[in-house]
């Protein structure tokens, strides 16, 4: 809503005293009302809310399944929760039950769209084996049934390379990719790091930019501690050219161990200026998603 200085200065005029702008500027008073900028307290947005996201859960036209490829990773971060168990891979039977279900799901029920979300692990690890064949076999189901096919994949970006976006842009070109960084080059390498101790940060960034540039979706997420959050301002600042690219964002999450403290607020705090004065969007300065998922 653009305000002109009149209305402006009215409202901080009676930011205290809400009540009376009804009768001040009974036009204004209406729009705030009818927008819910003002909300009466008789009313509980939380239970609205709630409600909302119910209903618009319950009629879903998207066909949302998440699938773990395998639980082995090629890195080694401290903070994560996954066993790395290596060669578990799934099953072609898996495989072929998934596809089954997608196609019977699809003709019992309205969907207009398909989405595959891939974690793991490191779900590329088995992109060969698992992700190509359900991207190819989903693809083929989409088709006959005239819904649209997406995909998302959270990943490292070590694998993400230009033969891995090829294969994908060859089944759909709706693709997104959630890319994980630990701070600037210095830090990040001393969190993920290859089993040999070398750090990682070069080719994820360089993933990250080329599949930027070739119109992907991409998410950075930065996983922030007390320890590596002003190093991400290094970060930001190598993708400053890609400032204007609409599919490319910034997302920032505590590490889920790491506790808050004055210190690591004064750091996003920095932080949020330098990501908004490089004019990124992001997750500290935009509502990303739909009005269902925040993320």
């Amino acid at each position: 809503m653009d305000l002109v200085p009149e209305l402006y200065r009215v409202l901080v005029e009676n930011k205290n005293h809400i009540s009376k702008l009804e009768k001040i500027h009974p036009s204004l008073y209406k729009v705030l009302v009818e927008n819910k900028f003002l909300v009466p307290n008789t009313e509980c947005e939380i239970s609205e809310c709630i409600s909302e996201i119910e209903n618009k859960l319950s009629d879903s036209k998207v066909m949302k399944l998440t699938i773990n490829p395998t639980l082995d990773c090629n890195l080694r971060c401290w903070y994560c929760y996954e066993a790395h168990l290596k060669d578990s891979v799934m099953s072609r039977n898996t495989i072929k039950a998934t596809l089954s279900y997608i196609e019977t799901t699809l003709k019992k029920q309205d969907y207009k769209c398909v989405l595959l979300s891939f974690f793991g692990g490191e779900p590329l690890l088995q992109f060969k084996n698992v992700v190509k064949p359900l991207l190819i076999g989903t693809k083929e189901i989409c088709d006959c049934h005239n819904v649209e096919f997406a995909i998302s994949i959270t990943t490292n970006g070590i694998l993400l390379t230009q033969r891995i976006r090829d294969a994908i842009r060859q089944v759909t070109t709706d693709a997104g990719f959630q890319i994980s960084f630990d701070g600037g080059k210095d830090e990040h390498d001393k969190t993920k790091k290859f089993p040999n101790g070398k750090g990682s940060f070069d080719i994820a960034k360089n993933n990250a930019r080329e599949a930027v540039l070739e119109g992907f979706r991409v998410t950075v997420r930065c996983n922030y501690t007390k320890e590596n959050v002003r190093s991400f301002q290094y970060l930001v600042n190598e993708f400053e050219d890609l400032h204007s690219y609409p599919n490319l964002r910034f997302s920032f999450h505590k590490v889920w161990q790491e506790p808050e403290n004055a210190e690591l607020k004064m750091g996003m705090a920095d932080l949020k200026q330098a990501v908004a004065g490089k004019k990124f969007a992001s997750n500290m300065n935009t509502y990303f998603g739909d009005s269902v998922n925040p993320c």
